[in-house]
């Protein structure tokens, strides 16, 4: 059984650091009045925090409706603060007080979601007026990834439109990934931290086909140094929050891709208050055709208002369903030898984000510019021949994983002596 972890992050207070610069996504929406939080406890320093996501804008255009969407936090519970009164349901699959969060990680998640900023306590979440599904999965540490698959399965059945995943590990499971994708084919919004690593090790649930994996944005744009990152992390959010905690207090340092996550989750109700037709494909491509490119994801840094303006123009349905194999590129395929006639060439598969069902490798020679390039051999290993002679060398795997995809990667180019 396969184990998730709650993803905070121990990184410098982004959202409250002392003399913070605004910045602004440069987002086409133009407002001559934006709709500013009201809550007191809102840090004038974490100004550019939501200008970089262009909030205000966003919230000029909604701020959730009413009734807001009903949002699924799948975490450790949620202590109801005062900014979320009213709108909490909550349910233990652990048989503790389905309204405790004795981590507090749960209370904190749902904050970013949900805060409202129009009652004049507490902090601004992204969705004023969302309501939370609170499905407590763990009081804190570890989480059954079986049991993460039984509360998504629950979050559809309650009606939840979106589910808000901020844990994982690099290990999948058949019940989770399954769980996952009934959510996605009923149309709803899956969004899962892409995971505190700081590398392209793919994490999941965030790596499932067809989930949001949402890595985690420094206050310049750029990647954080702590966030997952790659080709399979679809866009990027704030690295860190302000919100308030389990006891009703302030805490502005709740930083890592659990932060994130709900950024993004909370963007995605907006989306949906202003697009109740719109489906799960829909509302994701809306949020990553409307990003700012930036590495480290496939899309970039989010734009809520830009997002809002997107999904006006999107057919409901028009975006059909999101596809994606469930393997992955971790590390390409490398050769060993040395690139002389007469040398024999060994090679590794490289490494892949979940079990392979069929594998199969050849050799090819190429230019040294890599185009054109010919099979000369499909054996597990290969000796240079002269014809090789000023050409260079490289390995293809064509994988297969679970879900039936092939996945195809190159070694670098060996180059041959002449």
């Amino acid at each position: 059984m396969s184990a998730r972890v709650l993803l905070c992050a121990a990184v410098a207070v982004l959202a409250a650091t002392p003399g913070a610069t605004e910045h602004s996504s440069g987002s086409a929406v133009q407002r001559t009045f934006l709709r500013e939080p009201t809550g007191p406890a809102f840090p004038a320093s974490s100004r550019w925090a939501i200008d970089m996501m262009d909030l205000p804008a966003a919230w000029d255009i909604t701020t959730g409706g009413a009734p807001g969407p009903l949002i699924a936090v799948i975490d450790t519970g949620v202590h109801i603060t005062p900014d979320l009164v009213g709108r909490v349901e909550a349910e233990s699959l652990v048989g503790a007080d389905p309204a405790s969060d004795a981590a507090g990680h749960g209370t904190k998640v749902a904050g970013v979601v949900a805060a409202s900023g129009a009652d004049g306590i507490g902090l601004a979440g992204v969705c004023w007026s969302c309501r939370i599904l609170s499905l407590q999965v763990s009081t804190g540490g570890t989480v059954s990834a079986d049991l993460i698959a039984a509360a998504v399965n629950r979050a559809v059945a309650r009606g939840a439109v979106v589910i808000n995943l901020s844990l994982g590990a690099d290990l999948h499971t058949n019940a989770e990934r399954d769980a996952i994708a009934r959510a996605v084919a009923a149309g709803v919004v899956v969004v899962a931290a892409a995971g505190n690593d700081g590398t392209l090790t793919p994490q999941f649930p965030a790596a499932y086909a067809g989930v949001l994996a949402v890595g985690a944005a420094d206050r310049d744009g750029t990647v954080a140094s702590f966030s997952s990152h790659g080709p399979w992390v679809g866009v990027l959010a704030l690295a860190c929050a302000g919100v308030l905690d389990a006891r009703d207090l302030v805490d502005d340092a709740f930083c890592g891709t659990s932060a994130s996550a709900p950024f993004v989750s909370g963007l995605a109700g907006l989306l949906k208050s202003l697009a109740p037709a719109a489906k799960g494909p829909d509302i994701i491509a809306a949020i990553q055709r409307s990003a700012h490119r930036a590495a480290g994801s496939a899309h970039g840094v989010v734009d809520a208002a830009a997002a809002l303006v997107a999904i006006k123009k999107i057919k409901p349905g028009s975006t059909g369903q999101t596809k994606g194999a469930l393997l992955r590129l971790v590390r390409r395929p490398m050769i060993s030898g040395v690139g002389a006639v007469g040398a024999r060439l060994a090679a590794s598969t490289g490494d892949w984000s979940s079990p392979i069902t069929s594998i199969a490798m050849h050799w090819e020679r190429c230019t040294r510019t890599g185009r054109p390039c010919r099979t000369v051999s499909k054996s597990s290993t290969y000796r240079i021949v002269r014809p090789d002679r000023g050409k260079a060398i490289r390995v293809v795997v064509r994988a297969t994983g679970e879900d039936g995809v092939a996945v195809v990667a190159a070694s670098h180019l060996l180059p041959v002596r002449r």
